[in-house]
């Protein structure tokens, strides 16, 4: 349902909705549902009520230690997806994906708040205080968080340069030159590769060489892969 094109998609979200909120209904089921909401809402106007009703369950199933771990990871995720910091949920949003982060026991959950907090912050202007909150919660984790949450931050950046650059915006370099000193200093193969896409998403051209010359150090067949793959988002074709 959520990817089929309706021309008022209210009802479908609100019969989505209802099902969502009836803890009686099958959890896998349920879970699909907030991933669903956010994409037929996608183009409907964020001060609408059925996006606020729903940003709001959204709210209180990740903020509520009684949701299953499927249902708080698509909470999570349609938050980003749905959520936009011009609202005046906005920091409520920002507060929930920090909250899950920080205190939340679920790994995927908090894995997933990197990148709702990029879309987040990718959904208002250059200068609005969201985004600057954003970038330096993201740039604070990925310097000091669990080892584990870092290259999520690294790639939720990059991703968040994606969204901006798409919309027509542009991202401080300092976000480049610290997701380049992360990737760098990163010895893990399996978290440099996080590092590597969120360069190759930034299209972070200083770090073209060091990418290059990691698949010459670097083994780890899955992390060359991810090398690679960040050398063609670039389009550092001359590799």
């Amino acid at each position: 349902l959520g990817v089929t094109a309706q021309v008022d998609p209210v009802p479908t979200a609100e019969k989505l909705l209802g099902y969502l909120k009836d803890s009686g209904n099958d959890k896998l089921v349920r879970a699909h549902c907030p991933n669903a909401i956010a994409k037929l809402l996608e183009k409907t106007p964020p001060d609408a009520a059925i996006v606020k009703q729903s940003l709001n369950v959204f709210i209180d199933l990740a903020g509520s230690k009684k949701t299953t771990n499927e249902v708080l990871q698509s909470a999570v995720q349609a938050l980003g997806m749905l959520g936009d910091g011009d609202m005046d949920l906005g920091q409520k949003i920002f507060a929930t994906l920090k909250n899950v982060n920080e205190k939340g026991k679920n790994l995927q959950a908090k894995n997933f708040t990197a990148i709702a907090l990029a879309q987040l912050g990718a959904s208002v202007d250059d200068n609005h205080p969201i985004r600057t909150t954003t970038i330096k919660y993201l740039l604070e984790k990925m310097r000091k968080g669990k080892s584990t949450y870092r290259p999520w931050c690294g790639l939720a950046l990059g991703a968040m340069a994606f969204y901006i650059n798409g919309n027509g915006g542009t991202i401080s370099s300092t976000v480049e030159h610290s997701l380049r000193d992360a990737f760098v200093d990163e010895k893990n193969p399996s978290r440099k590769g996080g590092y590597a896409i969120g360069l190759g998403l930034l299209k972070a051209e200083t770090a073209k060489e060091d990418l290059r010359a990691s698949m010459d150090t670097v083994s780890d067949a899955s992390y060359r892969g991810y090398a690679a793959v960040a050398l063609g988002l670039i389009g550092a074709r001359e590799y």
